[in-house]
């Protein structure tokens, strides 16, 4: 079984790494345009051979797992239409859903093996990491298919998941792009404006020397890998502009608080999202998903196309 990785970033060799863990017989191509990436990937062990031409790195593929940039995706979907083996699952990853679907239905011919996704991890995000099969620890794989998604690449996305040792939910792009719009843009816009308030040119000079660890880890997603990012915001402005406006709200909240001198008033607000964030992180620990014995996940992945292509049924 041959799996490609096009796009070598956190989540992708994180893939490779958690595949390679699960047991399973198979074979891992991986394609990025960044040799840095690249590099890192194979000498980490989450791949088992490169190749620089995407065409070839994909043309025998079971399943091909897309982790690029927004621009990055469509020219890898653009170059491979022709090309994809018609019985290959194509997964392609992205934070919004939506404008994933509408580039498969504009550069795929045959989309019926396409399924859109984005996993969300606690330990993913924030300044870039050394990618590792535990990052994917407690993650949730959102997937959303086409209209013309066949039900056999909806079951294999769902093996697909298994084999990582996460846990799939099949959702709609516009179900998933609100829910995106508060667990992945609101933090970076969050993170935006801290910067932006706290490193303007008055007193600055002064005001550096008081901006500790606290504050770098508050604002850490802006270190991180920002391609399309500005342009995912944009397409998502809707959602993201209600959250924002939620977090005005509550930041007014607290604001009037300080400003009437409510000490126990402010310790409730701080309570009360210490407990919710408690909540969070315990019904993370909770869904993790069970393990999946080595060859069951094969099966669960591929069925029939686990076998060698061309072997005798």
């Amino acid at each position: 079984m041959l799996i490609a990785l096009v796009g070598l970033r956190t989540v992708g060799t994180s893939f490779g790494l958690a595949l390679r863990r699960s047991g399973g017989a198979i074979e891992l191509v991986g394609h990025d345009p960044d040799r840095q990436r690249s590099g890192r990937a194979k000498r980490l062990g989450a791949v088992d051979r490169l190749d620089g031409d995407v065409v070839r790195a994909c043309e025998r593929a079971d399943v091909v797992v897309i982790d690029l940039p927004p621009a990055g995706v469509h020219q890898a979907l653009r170059v491979l239409a022709d090309t994809l083996p018609s019985d290959a699952l194509v997964v392609a990853l992205g934070d919004l859903l939506g404008p994933l679907l509408d580039e498969a239905r504009e550069l795929l011919p045959d989309s019926s093996g396409f399924v859109g996704g984005h996993l969300v991890a606690p330990e993913l995000g924030g300044e870039a990491a050394e990618p590792t099969a535990a990052c994917l620890r407690g993650a949730c794989f959102f997937l959303s298919p086409l209209e013309r998604t066949g039900a056999e690449a909806l079951d294999r996305a769902a093996g697909l998941a298994a084999a990582l040792g996460v846990d799939p939910r099949f959702t709609t792009a516009r179900e998933h792009d609100g829910l995106a719009a508060v667990g992945s843009q609101l933090p970076l816009a969050t993170a935006w404006a801290l910067l932006r308030v706290a490193t303007t040119e008055a007193g600055w000079q002064d005001r550096q020397r008081a901006l500790g660890g606290a504050y770098a880890r508050a604002t850490s997603l802006i270190q991180g890998d920002r391609d399309g990012l500005a342009e995912m915001m944009v397409a998502n402005a809707e959602p993201l502009a209600f959250w924002l406006g939620e977090l005005a709200e509550a930041l007014d909240a607290l604001r009037d608080r300080l400003a009437e001198g409510d000490v126990a008033g402010v310790e409730a607000l701080l309570a009360a999202s210490a407990e919710a964030r408690e909540r969070w992180l315990a019904g993370k620990a909770k869904n993790q998903p069970p393990e999946i014995p080595p060859i069951t996940w094969r099966d669960m992945l591929l069925g029939g196309l686990g076998r060698r292509r061309g072997a005798k049924e």
